[in-house]
């Protein structure tokens, strides 16, 4: 039988839905997620806690896989393309690496505020897109945004 290969299109959903999981079970069903019909909007989750309150967080994720060079040494980088991304309040990235071997996400992840996204690379001077990137362990930048799939439940839940 030959091995099929995933799509990027489908790795991404399964990180999304990996991620919206988790923070479901991680917040013990206090927070529910939704993913939009089309993510027009660069949304892939909508997370909102259970019985109500109407505030709601969205999220983009964006997922690399342990196939990627950078990431096999440790650099996760990604690119978000400026035409889509339009920052605002309550809209947040989420850069989370999967490991198709394992057939899950890596504990270490970022959970970025687009405005402070927008903020920390105004200096980019490319005109399609924004690049993101970071070491799982270095002290940078996005030092303050990094953190545990386990501490993503909590982080969201403060949110909301």
């Amino acid at each position: 039988m030959t091995k099929r290969e995933l799509s990027s299109s489908l790795k991404g959903k399964i990180a999304a839905t990996l991620i919206g999981m988790a923070c479901a079970q991680g917040s013990k069903g206090e927070i529910n997620f939704a993913s939009p019909f089309v993510d027009d909007e660069g949304v892939d989750l909508i997370f909102f806690r259970k019985g109500g309150g109407g505030k709601a967080v969205l999220a983009q994720v964006k997922s690399r896989t342990m196939q990627s060079k950078l990431l096999s040494r440790g650099t996760f980088r990604v690119q978000v393309r400026r035409a889509s991304f339009k920052p605002r309040e309550g809209y947040y990235f989420i850069f989370v690496a999967f490991d198709e071997s394992r057939k899950g996400l890596f504990d270490t992840l970022w959970f970025i505020p687009s405005v402070d996204f927008e903020r920390k690379l105004a200096g980019q001077t490319n005109e399609t897109v924004l690049v993101f990137q970071s070491r799982f362990n270095s002290r940078d930048m996005w030092e303050a945004y990094r953190t545990s799939l386990a501490e993503l439940p909590q982080r969201i839940t403060q949110i909301l």
